[in-house]
Parts: C-alpha cells; sequence; structure tokens
C-alpha cells in the first residue's frame, strides 16, 4: 500500500489520468468518483463520493450511519471509480479517447486527528456550515490502479480499448 503522492510519482502518467477522470470538465477543483466497499458478509455498497487530494493523500469523508462507513472502519477495503465519456484531444495521453476510466483499490484508514481533518474539509468545502461537526474520514492507500482507454490504431484507424494497470503484473 502506498500513499496517494508516493503513487504519483511512481505512475505519473496515472496520477494525470486518475485526476483528469476524476474532475470531469465543468467541475474544476471537485473531484467525482463512486466508492464502492462490501460488508463483512459480502454485500457490495456503491456510493458516489468527493474525493479530496490534500498535501499527497486522497481522503474521503463519509456521513455517519451509513453502510460503507462499518465496512471501511472493518475491513477498510475500497475501490474508488470514475471515468468520462468525450470526444476531444487528450494532451496527456497524446490520443483522443472515445472513453477514459479509472480505478483505484487499497485500503482505507480513518483518521481521527481533528486539526487534520478540519483542514481536509477547509480546501473542499469551506463554506459548509459544521454545526454537527465533522464527518467521519478516510486517507485512501492504493494498492492497485486500472486505467482504461480508446483509441483509434492501426491502418483502418478503429477504436481500440487500451488497459493499462500499476503495478505492472
Amino acid at each position: 500500500m502506498t500513499s496517494w503522492g508516493e503513487f504519483e510519482s511512481q505512475a505519473p502518467d496515472f496520477g494525470l489520468a486518475a485526476r483528469r477522470t476524476f474532475s470531469p470538465p465543468g467541475c474544476e477543483g471537485l473531484l467525482y468518483g463512486f466508492l464502492a466497499s462490501a460488508s463483512e458478509r459480502g454485500v457490495p455498497h456503491l456510493s458516489p463520493v468527493n474525493p479530496v487530494l490534500y498535501e499527497g493523500e486522497l481522503y474521503v469523508f463519509t456521513p455517519e450511519g451509513v453502510p460503507k462507513i462499518h465496512d471501511l472502519r472493518s475491513s477498510g477495503r475500497y475501490v474508488l471509480h470514475a471515468f468520462l465519456s468525450i470526444d476531444q484531444p487528450n494532451p496527456d495521453a497524446g490520443v483522443t479517447p472515445n472513453f477514459e476510466e479509472f480505478r483505484i483499490s487499497g485500503r482505507a484508514v480513518e483518521v481521527h486527528d481533528s486539526a487534520m481533518r478540519s483542514a481536509v474539509q477547509e480546501t473542499f468545502s469551506p463554506a459548509v456550515p459544521r454545526d454537527h461537526g465533522l464527518p467521519p474520514m478516510f486517507r485512501l492507500l492504493v494498492e492497485r490502479a486500472t486505467w482504461k482507454y480508446s483509441e483509434r490504431a492501426g491502418v483502418q484507424e478503429r477504436w481500440v480499448t487500451v488497459v493499462k494497470r500499476w503495478p505492472q503484473s
């Protein structure tokens, strides 16, 4: 398991793809994704989330009382997924993707330090009132990443799907 900052330094092309995919056009500054977790009995849970990048780490807030908070507190296993459907040049990858998909998985660790939680929350949404305190926050450690995109290839310029994995297996 590695921090987000270590992941980006080891695989900068994956880091760029993740930032682009989790921050769709028109949503500058906000990240969007779907967080999957599973209960101890194996019941899956999928929730939309707004991940937060702060000082080389990736965090998510989750409301108290929802199923995923129990999943993350018990096993900590997660998958964070996002995708784009776009038809425009991609300067980072040098291709013109029809779609792009990014998925990371690893372990979530709850952050109890109130000063850190406040700092990350302030980065995410400084205007949000905190009448009931800060929601639980988890730091996402990265174990694996999968990046899929389509590009035109071959003599006939057909769309093909490219799949890249980190770490390479």
